[in-house]
């Protein structure tokens, strides 16, 4: 059998997908149980829009995509994503509360927004829990796993990617079990990039901490095993694991593999290492000097950039690192590798809502690295508008006034080093952190016009039905970035 690209063609994403059919089980191994009740309420719709619908169409438009490519992805958010949020958050003195307990975020917010730099070139890229409905059943151990299940099914439904290998990893990775003593009940994400081209990248994201009696790192082997992707590249990341002692070995806690069955579909290992030490995570990069390396100069700017914090004379110093989390501690870093390819190359999260001073020092640090990189062509963000750009889409979700002070708008800064040297740089973001409102409505109306005009246009009346209106090159989107309420 046939399967698309994972890259998939805009006719696809703007064809609602057929599940009249009996589909395939992808994660589970029997058939899915019965959807009546299921489902999230209009409500529920108009609150995933503000949140995480309406602010990805204004970064698609603020790092000009094409009008074409953003009508194609308002309607894939509509028909595949905003279903699978499940129910809305309650809003409380303490902040948002969540029906599920989300792995994703500290806060247990089931998205986050992530912004790159390839080649120059801004894309937008997001990821999701899938969550089940109603809320009742919202803390159980299967709502996510159930939920993620309908949302591949309609994705490979809609043609949109090939799930075969996910179905031969989710084997060995995912328990069906309900186990609700297990403090860790989020198993699986689904990731999308969204392409300049109006195509959309699909990657699942496996948890194999409930199939793990004694090491995740057995299950993860156990999976890529399966699917045949121990070549020399896992033979390398292996090699290294086990040449450390056991106290340093890293925790292995998720496994990716993009939706495709092409020869350069990857698949990525994320492991945890538990060290804030630079010098100890410059060897964890090169696998030990296994893999080829230019981290030692691009790694340390970074670092330094968005952890160094000012002191009352003017001056900076690094900021001593508190990081005593328990689940979320240390970094995370990634290697990935695909059949065609011997080598891995690695990618580091630095968690910056752990280990920065503030949203704002992040901010700064961030903003001040992509002004050097444009001046000394060092990285991907080789681009002048980069540093405007990334303050736009900051103001999206939070007023300047309101980064100071605070943690959690921003989760992780990321670079990795791809196979001809150069560094590509992510930004990831909570778009519902602790001290949220949805969206920065007063931001969105202020976007300036682009070259042939990005216009936004907002009714004078103010109530909560109204819809902003998005104009990208003279198309508006219509009806569908409705405007929220404002939640202080």
């Amino acid at each position: 059998m046939s399967f698309p690209s994972a890259a998939n063609s805009v006719d696809s994403l703007l064809t609602p997908p057929n599940i009249d059919s009996p589909q395939r089980p992808i994660l589970l191994r029997n058939d899915l149980p019965s959807t009546t009740g299921y489902g999230p309420s209009p409500e529920d719709l108009d609150f995933w829009r503000g949140a995480v619908a309406s602010p990805l169409l204004v970064m698609l438009q603020q790092a000009r995509y094409s009008a074409e490519a953003i009508n194609v992805f308002e309607n894939f958010l509509e028909v595949y994503v905003l279903p699978a949020l499940g129910c809305a958050p309650q809003k409380t003195a303490r902040g948002w509360e969540f029906a599920f307990p989300s792995f994703m975020n500290d806060n247990h917010s089931p998205v986050e927004i992530g912004l790159s730099w390839t080649k120059g070139q801004p894309s937008v890229k997001f990821s999701i829990e899938p969550i089940g409905c109603p809320s009742d059943a919202g803390s159980s151990m299967l709502s996510n796993l159930h939920a993620a299940e309908r949302l591949l099914q309609r994705l490979q439904a809609g043609g949109l990617g090939s799930f075969e290998r996910l179905r031969d990893l989710a084997q060995c990775c995912i328990s069906e079990e309900q186990d609700e003593t297990s403090e860790a009940r989020s198993q699986v994400f689904v990731a999308f990039d969204l392409q300049r081209s109006g195509n959309v990248l699909v990657k699942a994201y496996l948890m194999p901490h409930a199939r793990a009696s004694s090491s995740q790192f057995d299950v993860v082997d156990q999976a890529i095993q399966s699917v045949k992707a121990d070549g020399t590249a896992w033979s390398t990341i292996e090699s290294y694991y086990h040449s450390l002692y056991p106290s340093e070995r890293p925790e292995a806690v998720i496994l990716s593999t993009d939706c495709s069955n092409d020869s350069t579909a990857r698949i990525k290992v994320y492991f945890r290492y538990r060290t804030n030490e630079i010098a100890s995570v410059l060897q964890h990069m090169s696998l030990g000097g296994r893999i080829a390396s230019g981290w030692e100069r691009t790694l340390p700017q970074l670092w330094h950039a968005v952890l160094s914090e000012q002191k009352q004379d003017g001056t900076t110093s690094l900021r001593t690192i508190d990081d005593r989390s328990e689940t979320t501690g240390g970094v995370l870093i990634y290697y990935d590798f695909s059949r065609s390819e011997d080598e891995a190359t690695s990618k580091i999260y630095l968690p910056v809502r752990h280990w920065a001073s503030s949203d704002q020092a992040i901010a700064r640090g961030l903003s001040d690295y992509l002004r050097q990189s444009v001046h000394n062509a060092t990285s991907s963000t080789c681009n002048s508008e980069q540093p405007l750009l990334y303050d736009d889409v900051l103001r999206l979700f939070a007023d300047p006034i309101e980064l100071e002070g605070c943690r959690g708008l921003q989760n992780y800064v990321c670079a990795g080093q791809k196979k001809d040297g150069r560094i590509d740089l992510s930004i990831y973001l909570n778009p519902l952190p602790r001290t949220s409102r949805i969206p920065n409505s007063a931001v969105i109306e202020a976007i300036p016009p682009a070259s042939e005009p990005a216009a936004l246009s907002q009714p004078d009346d103010f109530e909560e039905d109204k819809n902003l209106k998005v104009v990208a090159n003279g198309q508006r989107l219509t009806n569908f970035l409705r405007r929220s309420p404002r939640i202080l």
